[in-house]
């Protein structure tokens, strides 16, 4: 019984600290770094001559964009512009001509995998949302491991 007790005790020791290190909270730093890196998977995958105008939402953010966050893209994209849907939508999933609207979600820890849904959409037919994982490479980057529809029209 005392055996059992002491292995018990050893076990306790030994997994507690591993399960103590895993992230639970998104730090505001590590937030804006998350959503960049999405942002820039998803644009960098764009033609650059389809769009004049992207708008980049933080309605469903923990932080707000602000111009300095929007310096930091690549001017390969077109206009790269803050704007909520409620303020630059002809209807709730059409955009004006020629603009595309990204609307990320706050990102998520799950153990050591960040996750974030980026949703778009430029018309009624061109719209839909991806899942991003992360992890950090060696550097403490964070870079897109894995990027899954959840819908698409």
């Amino acid at each position: 019984m005392r055996l059992r007790a002491a292995l018990c005790a050893v076990m306790l020791v030994l997994v507690a600290p591993s399960c103590a290190d895993v992230p639970t909270e998104v730090s505001g730093r590590e937030q804006r770094e998350i959503t960049f890196t999405v942002v820039s998977e998803f644009l960098k995958r764009l033609n650059p001559d389809d769009f004049a105008v992207i708008y980049l939402s933080d309605e469903f953010l923990q932080f707000s964009i602000d111009s300095a966050f929007i310096a930091k893209f690549s001017s390969r994209t077109g206009s790269l512009q803050i704007g909520r849907r409620d303020e630059v939508a002809v209807s709730y999933d059409i955009m004006p001509e020629g603009t595309l609207l990204l609307e990320p979600c706050a990102p998520r820890l799950s153990g050591w995998t960040a996750v974030q849904c980026l949703s778009f959409a430029a018309t009624s037919s061109y719209g839909g949302q991806y899942r991003y994982e992360l992890h950090r490479d060696a550097l403490g980057r964070w870079v897109v491991t894995r990027k899954t529809i959840v819908w698409i029209t």
